[in-house]
């Protein structure tokens, strides 16, 4: 691995992204439409001596699938798309280099309207820089080794390449 540019954003890792974001959406339309497909189904045999109980199961049923639902878009459709977007945007911009020694954040932060980040401490020859990374992407990085050669677009890592591995 020494020696080696890894990309964080390759047109590769996007279109993978992209791929299981589509499959992603189309299992959570799925879900919706099956749980609609449920309580539609409870409110068309009703009659007056099951009318609680089915009143009870579409109430439950609706309201387990909402909840899936907004958790399945937010945590996993919607974060995505915003990585996506993020890699998107970083693709074409300059980049410049950075090597030294890194270390990480403890806790990730959030930037409204994107990603997750941690910052990155980079310690080089001529003082201390910090930069951003996605907070997805962080343990890469930590597996890789201390000191590292950093690509930086915008205040974000967008590649590295192991100078020393640890031991």
């Amino acid at each position: 691995m020494e020696g080696e540019i890894v990309e964080l954003y390759s047109s590769q890792y996007l279109e993978r992204k992209r791929k299981t974001n589509r499959i992603r959406g189309r299992l959570l339309l799925a879900l919706i439409l099956a749980g609609l497909a449920v309580c539609v189904s409870l409110c068309i045999g009703v009659t007056t001596e099951n009318t609680y109980r089915r009143m009870l199961w579409t109430i439950v049923t609706s309201t387990l699938t909402g909840w899936v639902a907004i958790y399945l878009y937010v945590f996993g459709y919607r974060a995505a798309k915003r990585e996506i977007a993020h890699g998107e945007h970083l693709q074409g911009e300059e980049r410049t280099s950075l090597t030294g020694t890194v270390s990480f954040s403890p806790k990730a932060k959030r930037i409204r309207g994107s990603i997750r980040v941690r910052d990155v401490i980079v310690k080089t020859a001529g003082g201390e820089r910090t930069v951003l990374i996605n907070a997805a992407r962080v343990r890469e990085l930590e597996r890789a080794g201390k000191r590292l050669r950093l690509w930086i677009a915008r205040g974000y890592v967008t590649a590295y390449e192991v100078e020393h591995e640890i031991h």
